[in-house]
């Protein structure tokens, strides 16, 4: 089917349709006779010639600003593709094409080739120009990073690791990076070698913060501490530098070496301390320090006594007032055995019948004769209604002593006598111990018996035996093998351990003869 040609009537404004061969010409409207001018033939509305020149302009464009993408020098390649033009059709072929149906088709054809023509004229142009951008990129790059390499080799050479590691590091990312770019045995031999030297820099790097450590364990005196710190350093360089055998690792073990040979370290970690320049013992430092202070002190004038530096006038002040205070002492012991000389020849012990089984002590039905010693702790006693009779009650408090005591004087001879018994009753739920003692005039003055025991409620005929030797006393150093002399006892006490506060009552306190 022709290709129908569509143009407007200037006359009536009716819509006309021609062949495409009608293109150019004038054709009658049907309607009203108006003459029309027949359009050009079109592609998408725009006339093929119109089209043609329109695609022309644009791949002369599109194809200079291929070419001025390529560097000057290189431009004679990228022009030659230019050299011959896009041959225009003649007016001739345009006539024939006009005249015959199956020109159109062959015109569009011919447009569509010469532009495909022109685009890969261009697209060949612009891959070549980019293709040498790229190189340009790529060689410039490499000789970026072949510097980097160079500023990094000249740090390690000149003995600075800890600077070129972290170039190492970015030079390795980099080739790593663009690892398709810089295919080349030469980077991969460089790689290897930044490896090694890192994994040197990292073990340099560890053995130094060692280093680092015991000298600031050594520089706070703190030797012992810095000793293990070398040593851990010194094994560990040991072990890089087996696994690495780099000349940098090694020279640390001498370094290494020698801080653990110094004197500080070496004795300051056994304990020694510096004294005027040298490594003594403690004691020794005491010494030192005790005798050279000695020389200051005595430069001053000061003495020593009795631990204290002082002037000779204040030492002789004290010893004036300790002769004083000694003649004092000793004129009132002799004032005091006077005394006590003077009691002991006007002892008259109780006289006790030798014949009697019981003798009552006290059965607390009249005046109160016991006393709370005050070189015990704390106690309050009173007779007090116990039953259908009285009896002690002794109220007791714990305290910084170890003992409550309650005192009672009595100057008997008691050799007549086996035993000591009493009745006792302990309101409370814990069980109370003491003793029995006996202050006597001659053979140690003071005697103390083995436990007794006052359970909870009634405890009847507590018995304590007076002639065996199992007392314990001064004379026994307090060994549970003394004998009392019962012959000059001159006062008896109860003597109570208790390990909280509480009261137990004491009746019927009896000397017993026999078994």
């Amino acid at each position: 089917m022709a290709t129908m040609i569509k143009s407007k009537c200037g006359g009536c404004g009716s819509i006309l349709s021609a062949p495409e061969s009608y293109a150019g010409k004038n054709a009658k409207c049907p309607k009203c006779g108006t003459v029309v001018p027949v359009p050009q033939a079109t592609i998408g509305g725009v006339s093929k010639a119109v089209l043609a020149a329109e695609l022309e302009a644009l791949a002369a464009k599109a194809l200079s600003r291929a070419v001025s993408l390529v560097p000057p020098e290189q431009r004679t390649s990228a022009e030659a593709l230019t050299a011959a033009p896009i041959p225009a059709p003649s007016e001739e072929e345009e006539a024939k094409e006009t005249a015959s149906e199956a020109r159109p088709r062959r015109f569009r054809v011919e447009i569509l080739i010469s532009v495909l023509g022109v685009a890969i004229v261009a697209g060949a142009v612009y891959f070549f120009a980019t293709k040498v951008m790229r190189q340009q990129d790529l060689d410039k790059s490499r000789d970026e990073l072949r510097a980097m390499i160079d500023q990094a080799d000249d740090l390690w050479d000149a003995g600075k690791l800890r600077e070129a590691a972290p170039l190492y590091r970015k030079l390795l990312g980099l080739i790593q990076e663009h690892a398709a770019a810089f295919k080349d045995a030469r980077y991969d031999e460089d790689a290897t070698e930044m490896k090694n030297r890192l994994a040197v820099a990292d073990a340099m790097e560890g053995i130094q913060k060692d280093i680092d450590k015991a000298e600031t364990h050594r520089g706070r005196k703190e030797y012992a501490l810095a000793k293990k710190t070398y040593e851990d350093a010194r094994t560990k360089a040991t072990k890089e530098h087996e696994r690495l055998k780099h000349q940098e690792i090694a020279r640390l073990i001498p370094q290494i070496e020698k801080a653990l040979l110094a004197d500080d370290i070496r004795l300051g970690s056994q304990g020694y301390v510096l004294a005027d320049g040298k490594w003594v013992t403690p004691p020794e430092k005491k010494r030192l320090d005790e005798r050279k202070k000695e020389e200051e002190m005595k430069a001053k004038g000061f003495v020593l006594f009795r631990g204290e530096w002082m002037k000779q006038e204040q030492k002789d002040a004290i010893l004036a007032k300790a002769k004083a205070d000694s003649e004092e002492r000793a004129k009132a012991l002799e004032k005091e055995k006077e005394v006590r000389a003077a009691k002991a020849a006007a002892f008259k012990p109780q006289t006790l019948d030798p014949s009697a089984a019981v003798i009552v002590l006290d059965d607390f039905e009249s005046d109160l004769r016991w006393a709370v010693q005050g070189w015990g702790n704390p106690a309050q006693i009173e007779i007090a209604p116990h039953g259908s009779s009285k009896a002690l009650k002794i109220v007791y408090q714990p305290g910084p002593k170890d003992k409550n005591a309650i005192q009672k004087t009595y100057r008997a001879d008691l050799t007549s006598r086996d035993k000591l018994l009493f009745d006792a009753f302990n309101p409370g739920e814990k069980m109370v111990q003491g003793t029995i003692a006996f202050f006597c005039t001659q053979g140690g003055n003071f005697f103390e018996s083995s436990w007794f025991y006052v359970k909870k409620g009634e405890n009847k005929d507590i018995t304590v035996e007076l002639k065996t030797p199992n007392w314990k006393s001064e004379i026994t150093s307090w060994g549970y093998s003394a004998k009392v002399p019962l012959e000059h006892v001159r006062s008896i006490l109860f003597l109570l351990y208790p390990k909280a506060a509480g009261e137990i009552y004491v009746d019927n306190v009896r000397l017993v003869k026999g078994k």
